[in-house]
């Protein structure tokens, strides 16, 4: 059988070999799109070591709370703090079901971890899940008191661990190590280190404000091995007492007037604005949770976070850190618009059946939140491990029908057997729609950059192996030779300007949200200092920024675009872009 070819029939089945690949390709896309769907689920969710916090091992010498090592709550203020002086109003009990399961009996029943332990703890207890966010009062070897100091030593308030020493750094290295190992990624840190950030009106405050900026930058610096996108810089004490000040008539008109929170939010700005700019350039965000002092009331967090106006300040909102039960969703809605990284996806029994997992989900997608829902299971019926558990299941049902117009009917946990939840129906709420983010990047731009290069070099490829097998007394150089070429020329093709284009780019208001290879960057209009988009096809926009950022200073993407045969077409999207952009840097010259 002669199995030579002429070049003739060579062209012929080279091309239908390409032709072939091309088909196939279609084919892997729809799966490939499939999958990728599925993972994108998952990667919108973290686990959360609070829940599990009575499995880690603890500290001989630790003091209790959330601030200073795990085995504290949250649930108690200091004696004393805001007493009302209210008879009517009764202080409502603990509910009769929840979980009273010891830390002994749950580390006999789960076993004893450490912080090292949990991305291994991670993947095997949430699958597909990968992304965590970390307690700080867990971080640390506690058999090495070397990698821990006092509060003295932290300034004055920030004891426990020091991420900056060298004990310290060794074992983040390690704790970045195992991450690596697993495949998982460190999202979110609540950090509880920082201290007195709105404290003022003396020398010794402004000193302690100070020193507390100085842990949360040492807390940067440290952690920025873990990669981490984002980290929340209030703790109990951070903004304020514990119970923010009240308005109270002082004028002489007797309006009320709340004189003692100017002061306090004044310097919580300040303290923010000093973070921002120092995480920032390690690219990680600061974030503002909503629990106690200040950011107990919404309205605060969005204040210190507008006066910042930086893109690596923003909130990370918690479902059930709430002072009354309208703050359910209303307070959600409040900060979803200013939240980017992370958000704890809480289930609490102090507000029974009117914690809905699912609704706080769909309000955070429907005001245009791509960040992550950590799974902070507070107290109820369940233990934390099998609470955490409940919330894998809400919340990837929220994301699985994301459909954001009315709450789900659910009322949390309850016991009807040992590892087995139901649902509580309850009235049904409906929610206002926010304003959703609208996509301006092209949908094409995963094609271009994932499925088109295997077709180029999987159809070089086949031509040149075809080439080989069609010789007569020896291999054809120039079918061999001009494969390899064009393969080169490919690769500085893609890598120069395909390859670091950002997977999907996002309008919402006032910044942009990028994204690339699940990365995500907040960037304000007012930070973009040029828009390049020259003529060609496809038709690239390059941002520049004043800061760099996550990554750096040079953004390109490519635009959604209608076809036409005109390339130098300009295109609707980049210029009302550059329009809104140079109004957003004359408003910030105002400013």
């Amino acid at each position: 059988m002669n199995k030579k070819l002429d070049r003739r029939d060579f062209f012929k089945t080279a091309g239908a070999g390409v032709t072939a690949a091309t088909m196939l390709m279609t084919a892997r896309e729809e799966a490939l799109a499939q999958t990728l769907t599925e993972k994108a689920r998952f990667e919108r969710i973290a686990s959360c070591t609070w829940p599990i916090r009575t499995l880690f091992k603890t500290r001989a010498a630790a003091g209790g709370g959330r601030g200073t090592g795990p085995g504290g709550g949250r649930g108690a203020a200091p004696a004393g703090a805001g007493q009302a002086d209210s008879a009517a109003a009764a202080v409502p009990a603990v509910p009769a079901d929840r979980d009273r399961t010891t830390n002994a009996q749950m580390k006999e029943r789960y076993g004893e971890i450490t912080m090292l332990d949990f991305p291994q703890w991670t993947k095997d207890t949430f699958p597909g899940v990968t992304r965590m966010d970390l307690f700080s009062g867990l971080f640390g070897d506690v058999t090495d008191e070397s990698m821990f100091i006092t509060a003295a030593q932290g300034g004055g308030g920030g004891g426990g661990f020091d991420p900056t020493s060298p004990s310290g750094r060794k074992w983040l290295d390690a704790l970045a190590a195992r991450c690596v190992k697993t495949g998982t990624k460190v999202q979110h840190i609540s950090n509880n280190a920082p201290f007195g950030l709105a404290d003022s009106g003396s020398p010794e405050a402004d000193a302690r404000r100070k020193a507390g900026v100085a842990m949360a930058k040492r807390w940067l610096e440290g952690c920025a091995v873990l990669g981490v996108r984002s980290m929340r810089m209030n703790s109990t004490s951070a903004l304020g007492p514990p119970i923010r000040p009240n308005a109270i008539p002082r004028s002489g008109d007797g309006y009320p007037r709340n004189l003692d929170i100017v002061p306090m939010l004044d310097a919580a700005i300040e303290s923010f604005k000093e973070m921002a700019d120092f995480g920032g350039n390690l690219g990680i965000k600061v974030t503002i949770e909503n629990h106690w002092g200040l950011a107990a009331d919404p309205l605060n967090i969005r204040i210190i976070i507008d006066a910042v106006n930086h893109p690596y300040c923003e909130a990370s909102p918690d479902f059930c850190n709430w002072e009354h039960e309208h703050m359910l969703v209303s307070g959600v809605k409040t900060l979803a618009p200013y939240a980017n990284s992370n958000v704890h996806a809480k289930y609490w029994d102090r507000w029974g059946d009117k914690n809905d997992v699912q609704r706080g989900v769909r309000i955070m997608l429907a005001g245009g939140f791509t960040g992550t829902f950590a799974l902070e299971y507070e107290a109820g019926p369940l233990n934390g491990v099998e609470g955490a558990k409940y919330l894998y299941k809400e919340v990837l049902a929220a994301l699985t029908t994301p459909t954001p117009v009315t709450g789900n009917s659910s009322g949390g946990p309850h016991h009807a057997d040992a590892g087995h939840w139901q649902r509580c129906t309850v009235q049904r709420v409906t929610i206002a729609r926010c304003r959703p983010m609208v996509r301006i990047s092209s949908r094409g731009t995963w094609f271009q950059k994932r499925i088109f290069p295997l077709i180029w070099f999987g159809g070089l490829a086949a031509f040149a192996l075809i080439a080989l097998a069609a010789e007569r007394s020896g291999p054809w150089p120039i079918f061999v030779i001009m494969p390899v070429a064009m393969a080169a020329a490919g690769f500085f093709f893609f890598k120069k300007l395909i390859w670091p284009l950002m997977d999907e780019v996002y309008d919402a208001d006032d910044c942009l949200v990028v994204i690339r290879r699940g990365d995500e960057q907040r960037i304000a209009l007012s930070d973009i200092i040029n828009i390049s988009a020259p003529p060609g096809r496809p038709p690239v926009v390059t941002l520049r920024l004043r800061h760099a950022g996550r990554f750096g200073t040079e953004i390109p993407f490519v635009p959604q675009s209608s076809f036409h045969f005109n390339p130098f077409a300009t295109n609707p999207i980049v210029e009302e872009l550059i329009t809104r952009v140079d109004r957003a840097r004359s408003a910030a010259r105002r400013a």
